[in-house]
């Protein structure tokens, strides 16, 4: 990465209007780690040039370029190093498996648990191998709204905002056996393309206070659940087939349920939403989800370019490590960020 003092003010401030559109379309695409990278060098010139006095600075140039960069950029720069700590702290938890325990190991896949510090809730971890392109699984994870018909007891669920071309808010409403309430669920989730790491990331958790996103009340007889941390790697091993790695941090709120009980019900279903989805995955060819693909060219259109050059450049495919004991994964973290930037995210934090 460039130092800011390598960036010669008159060419910053020249190209800033461009550097800035770059920017703010890379994070809409959700390529959030190349919007942070370009954000991160733009940011640092910027706090360079305000305290230079050598010769070619201009005040008055100055100044207009920090009026650019409050109306264009300043907005949408938390947005982005937050995004940025979660993608980071998300593939830092996929890339070890110290303190996770095995519990399935069956059919292709995988369940494992590990206990968080001094809380009941178990952290849940589900890998597989789903024999269905990369574009398939990824069709049939966008489709939010068509999850009530494929994830168990879920009943309702509905998309109330798209905050980008992959991103998402989500209310869900799941049905418990007799004698509990039901649960419901206000879900944020977005995708990071990180094919130049043979992955694509999705980052899924409980909107936090601050965030204006629609918030609909707690409907009778339910209690809203809170996922603290979640997210899904999805990398193509082939043309034909994919793996999907699942980790989630979820509080059901069933407080008067033993946590041995509510833990071995979640494991199970854990396995069972794996398993559902894998068949769901291996069936999109005359279903819903093709006619959907073929009616949204704006979302899949892109999708299905970024994946076909992907594959164009890819003459063999290295192969993720087998699912066996727990394999040493390589680091998909390609570097730390700068310390000022780089803060531990609460819903990483273990309590």
């Amino acid at each position: 990465m460039a130092t800011p003092s390598t960036i010669p003010f008159p060419v910053l401030y020249t190209q800033f209007d461009s550097l800035a559109q770059q920017i703010q379309q890379a994070y809409n695409q959700d390529k959030v780690v190349m919007a942070y990278d370009l954000l991160l060098q733009v940011e640092y010139a910027i706090k360079y040039y305000e305290t230079y006095q050598g010769p070619g600075m201009d005040p008055a140039a100055m100044r207009a370029l920090q009026q650019k960069y409050a109306a264009s950029l300043a907005p949408i720069s938390p947005k982005i190093k937050k995004a940025r700590e979660e993608i980071e702290a998300m593939l830092n938890e996929f890339n070890s498996y110290n303190g996770w325990t095995k519990t399935y190991d069956s059919n292709g896949i995988q369940t494992f648990y590990r206990h968080e510090g001094n809380t009941p809730i178990h952290s849940l971890r589900m890998e597989g191998l789903i024999n269905a392109p990369i574009f398939d699984v990824l069709a049939v994870l966008n489709e939010a709204d068509l999850y009530s018909t494929w994830v168990p007891m879920m009943k309702e669920s509905v998309i109330l905002q798209n905050t980008s071309r992959y991103g998402k808010v989500c209310y869900m409403r799941i049905e418990l056996p007799w004698p509990m309430w039901a649960r419901d669920l206000l879900l944020v989730a977005y995708g990071v393309d990180m094919l130049d790491r043979d992955s694509i990331l999705v980052i899924c958790r409980s909107p936090l206070p601050s965030e204006p996103f629609p918030n609909p009340p707690v409907p009778n007889k339910h209690v809203r659940m809170e996922i603290n941390f979640g997210g899904m790697l999805i990398q193509p091993v082939s043309a034909t087939q994919t793996r999907i790695r699942w980790i989630v941090n979820c509080d059901a709120k069933l407080t008067h349920i033993p946590s041995w009980f509510l833990n071995t019900a979640t494991h199970q279903t854990s396995y069972m939403i794996l398993d559902t989805l894998r068949q769901k995955c291996q069936n999109v060819r005359g279903s819903e989800y093709e006619q959907r693909i073929n009616q949204n060219q704006a979302v899949y259109g892109p999708a299905r370019d970024l994946l076909n050059q992907y594959f164009a450049k890819k003459q063999n495919i290295t192969q993720p490590q087998p699912l066996q004991g727990q394999p040493q994964q390589p680091s998909l973290v390609a570097q730390k960020m700068p310390a000022q930037y780089y803060g531990s995210p609460a819903f990483v934090q273990r309590h």
